[in-house]
């Protein structure tokens, strides 16, 4: 509990200095700081974040016009990841085989069941929140390999097999870092230091009598980003936005807050 406790404050008090939240993104709040983001735009953000990562890879301007329902999400998102996603995701269904045979015979297959059905339930929250590979591979790969790990200790002798395995496997990192060494071959500058990023065009722009850079499209992204770009930055114009002090640590807030049809047309 302690420990929870220690990893999730940071957490909190980070969502409640930048969203007004802190267990965003659930908009419950227990008071409302002048910068608080309003609730109906803190829901479109939560609705950002949930569905961008049920349409995977699938254009912005796509998802939020898209007649969306419960499960009809699900096709985009398999059609979305990769062939080596969908591996890892059939080797976790490995781990079913758990609950009607216990791969192990020298642990209680009660436990072994109550262990594999923690495991998928947080495989099922992940699927019904935030279904981005990126978020699961840690899991996904226990899961995948928890089961195969058992079956392959019962049906071969790892004496025998043990070496061949690791020559084998050494020959493929070999052969995956000298093809990711390419690059450093072709351009050894990237050995020693880091590539710069462009700073996008932008324009200094004043709202309610508070300076912003406002910054353009670049390197064909759809969306306008700060990059490098000098603070305070700004991707899309808001009416509605303001210093909350003359010192820019101080941050921003919305005055007065925003109508109704800023929120819906606002590109989050």
């Amino acid at each position: 509990f302690i420990a929870g406790c220690v990893i999730l404050f940071p957490l909190l008090v980070k969502n409640y200095i930048v969203t007004g939240y802190p267990l965003y993104p659930s908009v419950v709040s227990f008071d409302s700081p002048d910068w608080q983001l309003p609730k109906e735009m803190a829901v479109k953000f939560q609705e950002y974040i949930l569905y961008v990562n049920k349409f995977y890879n699938q254009h912005i301007g796509f998802i939020f016009s898209y007649n969306k329902t419960t499960f009809n999400w699900i096709p985009f998102w398999n059609d979305g990841i990769l062939l080596k996603h969908k591996l890892l995701f059939c080797l976790s269904g490995l781990s079913l085989l758990s609950f009607f045979f216990n791969p192990y015979p020298l642990v209680s297959h009660f436990k072994i069941r109550l262990f594999t059905l923690s495991l998928w339930l947080m495989a099922a929250g992940w699927f019904f929140t935030a279904p981005d590979p990126r978020f699961a591979f840690g899991f996904l790969l226990f899961m995948a390999l928890f089961p195969l790990s058992f079956y392959i200790t019962i049906y071969f002798d790892l004496h025998k097999i043990a070496n061949p395995a690791f020559a084998i496997l050494t020959l493929a990192v070999l052969i995956y870092s000298f093809k990711k060494s390419e690059l450093f071959t072709k351009a050894p500058r990237y050995l020693y230091t880091v590539e710069n990023i462009d700073t996008p065009p932008f324009q200094p722009t004043t709202i309610n009598n508070s300076s912003f850079n406002s910054t353009q499209h670049i390197n064909d992204n759809w969306n306008n980003r700060c990059f490098f770009t000098p603070l305070p930055c700004i991707c899309e114009m808001n009416p509605y936005l303001r210093y909350r002090s003359n010192n820019l640590k101080d941050g921003f807030f919305m005055n007065p807050k925003p109508d109704s049809n800023f929120i819906i047309n606002f590109n989050y």
